[in-house]
């Protein structure tokens, strides 16, 4: 679905403005919220070098197309639950709501885990082209030949070619102000740039980085044998001469322009494909002279390939298509008239980043603070109708990020619902209540109901409910925006326990290991960092918890007085009837998070909806965090681990002790996690043992930096002890370098302070 930018089902929303009745007062209390929230970092760990410094480029995604607008969505009234109007034009200065005005988030571009700048360049190119199409006109099948060129071909006729590039100049010329959008279309200034750079690479770099004979020597092979594994997939009825067609392409990667495009614009190969067609004798003969033919006179897709990523390395893509040429144009003629029929009555709004730093922006930042123009944040009490996450889940908290970031921003009426599905390892869950139960140690309906507001409301598509029923397509909704009567949340003593083993369950992840079966693409992530925590108390105040409880449970974390009956998970991925059990009483040691969490608390003072109560010192001034810096020699992680896995952590520690407390294992590590859960061993040494786990990695300086109180990271450097500084994988706890162990004499830098600039 929303990989389909010909149904302008790109990251893109109708967003509604700030209410009439906002405050200046609350207008700056939610922006210095924002701005606090968005200077904190993303939630993920940070070395992985490609989804942060570089990200992950996918051409194609899973998503069928499929409206999100239904006759049920249209039938809701304009009004809130409360009866007050929430959807209001961003240009409209009345105060009136606006009937039937409707508002989709789709956050999801296909497999893609951020919504690409590069996915938006080719969304404008078909979007200007579709704004072009016109029935009418001789020219229209130039223009659709061109759109199914730019989204389906990795090679394309040289008049669809220019056609393409003619668009990617206008495009450039809209994005720099020479020339308007189209009106229903609408992107930030803040966006622009990485558009604008990745449509310029596909006018020069691209185009001089591949020829059209280079592509086809590396996507031939591969075709060919994907398509002797998968004929199974055309079927028995499939019409022989689309076979016919779907040979060609593999044998030449040419897709086949239709009749009259070729007749104008291809003479020489319409004559090659009747002989290709005609005579089987021939046929492999001519599929040589096509193959030359096309090498010679096409010219290479640049849209399937994203610059920066390919400097890192070469991903041509190699995927199959199946697709006849008419039935393409048949899809997008019917989007381009679609589109001509509903211009004047919406709106399209692009955003480029992290899904969870676009969800936090359009809930906090800046709402009075945007230039002329642009379209304002919502309030947190506005939302969309419906939002559209494909499986960007999977990647980034899976339950508890939905939960606490999309819910939220979502109606509560009948028709509202944030949907996705699971890609990644859908055969690890038998129920949705296990899928919950890994992202949030609860598994009870009832129990997620009072802790978070949210409700499982069924499937929104699928056909897999009965086998992997997170396979499909599943359906969640808040369940009110009113405040919410005690009876309707967990008690304190629930709470308490839920938001302890919730803590243990972020810093210690379980053991992961590769599935007998499916291998390392089914293995479970555990992608986020501790200031997830944070967000969550914000989240669960928002829902109605009163601001002592949560106080005191995070108070309890700092000051390392810690007492639960649950326990860090001993397995992955964590079932029901572990998080279910009941354990003896205990204290449970926090030392070595309460320099991370402290410093995490101070960045979000302005933030956080209480105050918790601790001793003086325990939280740091914010004048005092310091962003430090540690080098490190030239890692073989990087060469040799699979960086798409947010799994590392920063370990910090006192050498000298660790050896004397805890005797190493057989490669010279500490079996870290083990020594995380010795209370007796950790009691002994509460600073000298400090986990890292929300920072960044400079792939080019292999540097690390990330931020820490002022007083801890001085008494690092001042200490005549020898210090360690280690990169940690979390998905077996040892350390990340698999091939040698390597020890860095501590050399940490102290840098700028948080209030700096």
């Amino acid at each position: 679905m929303a990989a389909d930018p010909a149904m302008m089902q790109q990251p893109s929303l109708t967003t509604a403005a700030t209410s009439s009745n906002e405050t200046a007062e609350d207008a700056t209390s939610l922006r210095e919220r924002g701005n606090a929230l968005y200077k904190a970092g993303r939630v993920q760990q940070a070395i992985d070098l490609y989804h942060l410094t570089t990200p992950e480029f996918y051409v194609y995604g899973h998503d069928a197309a499929k409206s999100l607008y239904d006759d049920k969505l249209a039938s809701i009234k304009d009004v809130s639950p409360n009866d007050i109007p929430v959807r209001r034009c961003l240009d409209d200065s009345s105060g009136e709501p606006v009937p039937n005005e409707i508002s989709l988030l789709f956050a999801g571009v296909g497999d893609a885990r951020n919504l690409y700048a590069t996915w938006l360049a080719l969304g404008l190119i078909i979007w200007l082209l579709l704004e072009e199409y016109d029935p009418e006109h001789d020219a229209e099948h130039v223009v659709l030949s061109t759109i199914y060129y730019t989204y389906y071909a990795q090679v394309m006729p040289k008049k669809a070619w220019d056609v393409m590039q003619s668009k990617i100049t206008q495009a450039c010329e809209m994005l720099e102000g020479r020339a308007s959008l189209p009106e229903w279309l609408v992107i930030p200034s803040s966006d622009r740039v990485g558009i604008i750079d990745a449509l310029q690479s596909w006018q020069k770099e691209i185009t001089e980085m591949y020829s059209t004979d280079y592509v086809q020597e590396n996507v031939i092979p591969a075709l060919e044998s994907d398509f002797a594994s998968n004929i199974g997939e055309i079927g028995p009825d499939f019409n022989t001469s689309l076979k016919l067609e779907t040979c060609c392409f593999v044998a030449t990667l040419a897709l086949l322009p239709d009749s009259k495009f070729m007749a104008q614009f291809e003479p020489g190969l319409r004559k090659l494909v009747r002989d290709f067609l005609s005579s089987v004798e021939t046929r492999q003969e001519v599929s040589k002279q096509i193959r030359q033919y096309v090498a010679q006179n096409w010219k290479v897709n640049p849209t399937f390939y994203d610059l920066e990523w390919e400097r890192i390395t070469s991903h041509i893509d190699q995927a199959i298509r199946n697709d006849s040429t008419t039935l393409q144009l048949l899809f997008f003629r019917q989007v381009a008239q679609a589109l001509r029929g509903i211009k004047g009555h919406m709106q399209v709004t692009v955003s480029v980043g992290s899904i969870i730093d676009v969800l936090e922006h359009i809930r906090y930042v800046a709402v009075d603070g945007q230039k002329q123009g642009e379209p304002r944040s919502l309030q947190p009490r506005q939302g969309f109708d419906r939002i559209h996450l494909s499986n960007v889940p999977d990647y980034i908290g899976t339950s508890l990020f939905s939960y606490v970031f999309a819910i939220p921003l979502t109606k509560s009426h009948d028709a509202s619902f944030v949907t996705y599905d699971c890609l990644r390892n859908p055969p690890q869950w038998s129920s949705i209540s296990e899928f919950d139960c890994e992202a949030l140690t609860l598994h009870e309906p009832t129990k997620i109901a009072q802790a978070l507001n949210v409700e499982h409301t069924g499937l929104w598509e699928g056909n897999l409910d009965s086998f992997w029923p997170m396979g499909d397509y599943q359906m969640f909704k808040p369940l009110s925006n009113t405040d919410r009567g005690y009876d309707q949340l967990l008690s304190k003593t629930q709470l308490t326990q839920w938001l302890f083993a919730l803590f243990f369950k972020l810093a210690m992840p379980a053991k992961r290991g590769h599935d007998h079966v499916f291998g390392n693409s089914a293995m479970v992530l555990a992608p986020l960092s501790m200031s997830m925590y944070l967000r969550l108390l914000i989240h669960l105040h928002s829902v109605g918890y009163p601001a002592h409880t949560l106080a005191s449970i995070l108070s309890d974390i700092l000051e390392n007085r810690v007492r639960t009956t649950s326990r860090p998970p001993t397995r992955s991925p964590l079932r029901p009837e572990e998080a279910s059990r009941s354990h003896a009483l205990t204290k449970l040691s926090t030392a070595p998070f309460v320099a991370e969490m402290s410093t995490l608390t101070s960045m979000f003072t302005r933030v956080l909806p209480f105050a918790p109560l601790v001793k003086p010192g325990t939280i740091p001034p914010l004048r005092t965090l310091r962003r430090c810096t540690v080098a490190f020699p030239k890692l073989p992680v990087i060469e040799h681990l699979d960086l798409y896995r947010p799994d590392f952590v920063i370990i910090l520690l006192k050498d000298s002790v660790m050896a004397r407390l805890f005797p190493h294992d057989g490669d010279g590590s500490i079996p870290m996690r083990r020594l995380l859960t010795d209370q007796k061993s950790l009691d002994a040494l509460p600073h000298d043992l400090h986990v890292i786990s929300t920072w960044k990695w400079d792939f080019e300086e292999q540097k690390a930096t990330f931020w820490l109180r002022e007083d801890v990271a001085r008494s690092i450097v001042a200490d005549k002890v020898l210090w360690r500084c280690e990169i940690w994988r979390t998905d077996n706890w040892h350390p990340a370098d698999p091939f040698s162990f390597f020890k860095n004499t501590l050399q940490m830098t102290i840098g700028e302070c948080w209030t700096d600039g």
